[in-house]
């Protein structure tokens, strides 16, 4: 049975995660559990196998993160998972402008920001602030 569910990343275990055991920012994980970001759960059989993380500034959603257990990526867990997010936002209770995500490149994020592009994302911006980072960004 799959099963999608809203909490809060103080209400994950992201440490114990074993999708995130090759993740390279393990500084960038405390911080996220510690913020309490909304994130969106995805089950298969009661296992957590994908969930995002999110925070809003304004009309402004970020992704801070999307994630696929590897054994269950390429199986439309993220584009399901993208599609709550987006339905979450077209609530008139919650007015947003814009979706964005940004992608850094410290470490390789080629698949996932294909997964963007192929979602209706624009690269806007490609930043300097002592490193290289590309934001994506698409209209509500």
């Amino acid at each position: 049975m799959k099963l999608i569910r809203v909490t809060t990343t103080r209400n994950i275990n992201l440490a114990a995660s074993d999708m995130l055991q090759k993740y390279p920012d393990t500084d960038y994980i405390r911080k996220i559990k510690r913020l309490n970001r909304c994130a969106i759960q995805y089950f298969d059989e009661g296992k957590l196998v994908g969930f995002a993380v999110l925070s809003k500034k304004n009309r402004f959603l970020k992704l801070n993160m999307l994630c696929v257990h590897e054994a269950y990526q390429r199986k439309g867990i993220a584009s399901t998972i993208l599609k709550v997010i987006l339905e979450m936002l077209f609530d008139d209770f919650n007015p947003t402008d814009t979706l964005y995500t940004v992608c850094t490149t410290k470490f390789n994020t080629d698949n996932y920001q294909s997964f963007l592009v192929k979602h209706g994302f624009q690269l806007t911006t490609i930043k300097s602030n002592g490193e290289l980072v590309f934001t994506y960004a698409k209209s509500i």
